[in-house]
């Protein structure tokens, strides 16, 4: 990590959040509007974008806290930047925020943010990163956890992350 003169880090991703991995959803488990879980996957988050919403707070599909650990499956805390990693999805770069605990299937990725950022400006950060110029080539395009974590990240602190997202949210709303 190293200072730049306004006194913002120059650290990576991986310095500012955990990037974690979806789960696998099996069909048996998806079409439920009720539950204690939302289970998201990458049409959730285009729907919640087009809608121009920033928070991703109802899910196509929900399961129970017992058939979550069936699966194993970890929820993200609320407050956590999903994304779609696999898939011509990714090129859309198209991002949302969890307002709740949930989980996302496993052509999502999430930042799970430190106490170091807010999760708006992680958000807002995450926006201006073209992920799709990250992928991996093949017929699927796909992102690898070392492809995210390893993007520069202005870190100014929290004070002056809260003025930017307030700043950009104003503009926004224009």
């Amino acid at each position: 990590m190293s200072e730049t003169p306004l006194g913002w880090l120059a650290v990576t991703v991986k310095d500012v959040a955990d990037l974690r991995s979806g789960f696998g959803f099996p069909v048996s488990l998806q079409g439920r509007a009720e539950g204690d879980l939302g289970f998201f996957k990458v049409g959730d988050i285009s729907q919640n974008w087009q809608k121009r919403k920033t928070y991703l707070s109802e899910a196509e599909h929900y399961i129970s806290r017992e058939e979550a650990e069936d699966l194993r499956a970890t929820p993200f805390p609320a407050g956590s930047v999903v994304f779609a990693k696999i898939g011509a999805a990714v090129a859309l770069n198209r991002r949302a925020i969890l307002q709740n605990a949930s989980l996302v299937d496993n052509n999502v990725m999430g930042l799970v943010p430190h106490n170091c950022t807010t999760p708006e400006f992680l958000f807002h950060f995450m926006c201006q990163v073209d992920l799709g110029a990250k992928t991996r080539g093949g017929n699927v395009p796909s992102l690898r956890k070392g492809d995210v974590e390893e993007i520069p990240f202005p870190l100014p602190p929290l004070a002056e992350q809260k003025r930017i997202v307030a700043k950009i949210e104003e503009l926004f709303s224009e």
